[in-house]
């Protein structure tokens, strides 16, 4: 934005009727989050907030506090080096989630926080992780029964951009359809790491 602090002004009065707030340049993003947090966005069925990748520190992730909206009201959530606490209400309800670089001590999520966060969207048809996600290890559990996956019945797109561990523990605590268009991405070296 030109101007923002006349651009927030502007939109203030007006946060009700917003219903797709997509922000990819870090300063838009920057001034855009005292305004999540302070007023309800009732109507948001998008949000995106795509932090650029060329960015100068890309170690960190932005905190974005939106804990004051509806549930079930955004549809679609994309996220790349932003960050929303991961016991706001904005996960549930999803049928699209995407979330890009947010390996970070911050960011980090634990598996059984991404897997509520999982159950708590029965509708989701997109899930995307590229460098995002719960960071695995081989010790942790996986579940020995079909019944104790988290199922996914309506997901027909999945893709996973991570270490190659990662995405397979991942996939071995979710049930997907067998119709479901599975896309991964691993680095060859990533690969060939875990073979020794």
């Amino acid at each position: 934005f030109k101007y923002p602090r006349f651009t927030i002004t502007l939109l203030t009065p007006h946060t009700t009727r917003i219903s797709v707030l997509d922000l990819e340049r870090e300063g838009d993003i920057m001034m855009f989050g005292p305004l999540l947090k302070r007023h309800v966005f009732s109507r948001l069925r998008i949000l995106r907030l795509l932090r650029p990748m060329n960015t100068t520190r890309p170690k960190y992730c932005i905190h974005i506090p939106i804990n004051v909206l509806p549930t079930h009201s955004i549809h679609t959530l994309a996220l790349r080096g932003t960050y929303i606490p991961w016991d706001s209400p904005v996960f549930t309800g999803l049928r699209t989630l995407e979330l890009a670089n947010q390996l970070t001590r911050t960011a980090n999520i634990p598996l059984k926080r991404f897997m509520n966060i999982l159950k708590a969207n029965p509708d989701l048809q997109k899930l995307s992780l590229s460098s995002a996600g719960p960071r695995l290890n081989r010790n942790d559990p996986v579940p020995q029964r079909l019944a104790r996956r988290v199922r996914l019945e309506s997901l027909f797109s999945l893709k996973l951009s991570m270490k190659s561990w990662d995405g397979q523990r991942l996939l071995e605590h979710i049930w997907i359809p067998h119709t479901t268009l599975v896309e991964l991405e691993y680095s060859v070296s990533d690969i060939y790491a875990g073979f020794n």
